[in-house]
């Protein structure tokens, strides 16, 4: 009973590859082997995807400046048409970013003090 049970599921492994692998055709007609996607071989361009990650503060147009350049920067690195090339911008509270063992909101209450003295 085991056996049978062990050709069963391979069969049926065998049968939901073969289903993937084929675009469904109306009954009647042949089915031909399709491949879902692209060998490695065959693919010509990767999806880059890129996050930027800085505190807030920026106008809506610097980001969108920003998130531009970086894309049609990363196309041209990479060899990617633009359209395949994601980006995006987590913005975070001064108070959770560090730069050169500074709380970049220290940095900036210390800045805004020197400019108020």
């Amino acid at each position: 009973m085991a056996g049978a049970v062990g050709r069963t599921d391979r069969r049926g492994a065998a049968a939901l590859r073969r289903l993937h692998q084929c675009r469904l055709q109306p009954p009647g007609q042949r089915q031909r082997a399709r491949p879902v996607a692209p060998g490695p071989q065959e693919r010509t361009h990767s999806m880059p995807f890129i996050q930027i990650t800085m505190a807030k503060g920026r106008t809506a147009d610097q980001k969108r400046d920003l998130l531009r350049e970086v894309s049609a920067a990363a196309a041209r690195a990479t060899g990617t048409p633009e359209a395949a090339v994601r980006v995006w911008v987590v913005e975070v509270d001064a108070g959770e970013v560090i730069a050169g063992g500074t709380i970049l909101a220290d940095k900036q209450a210390a800045a805004a003090e020197r400019t108020t003295s």
